[in-house]
């Protein structure tokens, strides 16, 4: 005698047979003890799969519960005891990974429960916001260095010798009597001399040099490796390089190489 088989025993649970076919099920399930045997494990496999899903709501799966999937699991052999449809198979496989994962995720303090939580807070929290960039705060610039001159018989004399090419020169007139030399950056001067009216700087590096000279005095002069830069002759003061900056209040030049 053939049987039914258990795609078509589901199809019949899972009304998705006809009315004539649900009869000829039912006929034969009546005289029939393995398609009746087949029927009702397929229906108790489905009655469990229905608790698994139900057993989501439930805070905790008793261990009875569990010993039974475990115990449903091994008993169904299916591939050697019958010709088993691809569906079917795919339901028991979900049945038995599901609900095994439902009961463990869902006992307190459980491992997978814990992981489950974690890696759900991981995902849903939000991206933790960077941290503002800090511009870092300015170097503040070296103070100037500088010296005053006496006037010696109403005259002041300035000397540079050996200045770097970058040597920035800025002239400006002040109130007084005395010149002031200032330095900023790497223009200081490697070696000074002074002496009565007079100041040379040797080796001025890459910087501003700022030299101010007095209205009160009556001449002073610039010079730059010997070489005759500014004269100033009362207020009046002559520029004798080749290139300067008058825009301003001050002179700037540079040294010519």
């Amino acid at each position: 005698m053939s049987h039914f088989t258990e795609g078509v025993l589901q199809a019949y649970l899972d009304d998705e047979v006809a009315a004539d076919a649900r009869a000829q099920v039912d006929a034969r399930v009546g005289g029939c003890g393995a398609c009746a045997t087949r029927l009702q494990e397929l229906r108790e496999l489905n009655d469990t799969f229905s608790n698994a899903i139900s057993a989501v709501d439930v805070p905790v799966l008793t261990a009875a519960a569990i010993a039974e999937v475990r115990t449903r699991a091994a008993r169904q052999t299916w591939r050697e005891k019958y010709a088993v449809s691809t569906r079917t198979l795919a339901r028991a496989a979900m049945l038995v990974l599901g609900l095994t994962a439902v009961a463990v995720a869902a006992v307190p303090g459980s491992p997978i429960n814990k992981w489950l939580q974690h890696t759900w807070q991981t995902l849903t929290q939000a991206e933790p916001a960077a941290p503002p960039e800090v511009a870092p705060a300015p170097q503040p610039a070296a103070p100037p260095t500088g010296m005053r001159l006496e006037a010696a018989d109403g005259r002041i004399r300035i000397m540079l010798r050996s200045p770097a090419a970058d040597t920035r020169i800025h002239v400006v007139l002040i109130d007084g009597n005395r010149a002031l030399i200032e330095t900023t950056g790497n223009a200081a001067a490697k070696r000074t001399s002074t002496g009565s009216g007079w100041l040379e700087l040797t080796g001025t590096g890459a910087g501003d040099l700022r030299i101010s000279l007095p209205r009160e005095v009556p001449h002073a002069t610039i010079e730059i490796d010997g070489r005759l830069y500014l004269t100033k002759e009362g207020d009046e003061v002559r520029y004798l390089g080749a290139t300067a900056d008058t825009s301003g209040a001050e002179l700037i030049f540079k040294p010519a190489h």
